[in-house]
């Protein structure tokens, strides 16, 4: 069912999503060009929850499949954090990118789902913190790739880390409405990262910040 909905959706979700970047592309008063800008927001924001179902569904029914191919894994890493660098010197936060000397030039592996596991974790770790900086860290430990994300932002008491990760579930004591999201993304992450045969872990203290790491075979 979630699938079928999520396919209907998309369809007019990309119809407004083209029409919108045309309007801010043609539009020359700032009025028309900031609601042009809202609803393309909106759009891309839809579009992305419709995927994430979709995902999901897919999982639960058995019929995700990942790619095993060949990757440059610094090059992807360094794409993936140049993605949020700028959303991260926005709020005033710097974000570093720390890559082992023994990562391998490349390993097998599915570089969509690779980089929708990490975006996903930077992606939250801007989202939520203030102030501070945001730190990927790469390792290559026991023929294992092993990735982390660590952040400065309020953490995660210890009786709401699992909750994190439950669908359409979020620690409540932080998430605001500034903050957003519909609590999908930590749970697809999770499934992810054991579909790539790999562990997905979290270390959170309140008012340090939270460190997400996981590690997935060559």
């Amino acid at each position: 069912f979630v699938a079928n909905v999520s396919h209907e959706l998309r369809t007019p979700l990309n119809g407004i999503l083209g029409f919108s970047e045309i309007i801010l592309e043609d539009a020359t008063d700032t009025d028309t060009r900031e609601f042009a800008q809202t609803i393309h927001q909106s759009g891309q924001h839809l579009l992305a929850v419709v995927n994430d179902m979709l995902d999901v569904a897919k999982i639960e029914a058995g019929h995700m499949t990942l790619e095993s191919v060949s990757v440059n894994i610094r090059t992807l890493l360094d794409e993936v954090a140049l993605l949020h660098t700028n959303c991260a010197q926005a709020k005033g936060l710097q974000l570093h990118a720390h890559l082992a000397d023994n990562l391998p030039t490349h390993m097998r592996t599915d570089p969509t789902r690779l980089r929708q596991v990490i975006n996903n974790l930077l992606s939250n770790a801007v989202k939520f913190t203030a102030a501070g900086h945001i730190n990927l860290s790469a390792n290559w430990v026991n023929n294992e790739l092993v990735i982390g994300v660590r952040d400065t932002g309020p953490g995660i008491a210890p009786q709401v880390q699992e909750v994190v990760f439950e669908r359409f579930r979020q620690a409540t004591s932080f998430v605001t409405r500034e903050h957003g999201g519909t609590g999908l993304g930590l749970a697809l992450v999770r499934e992810l990262v054991k579909l790539m045969g790999g562990q997905l872990h979290l270390k959170s203290e309140l008012g340090v910040g939270s460190y997400f790491e996981f590690s997935i075979p060559e």
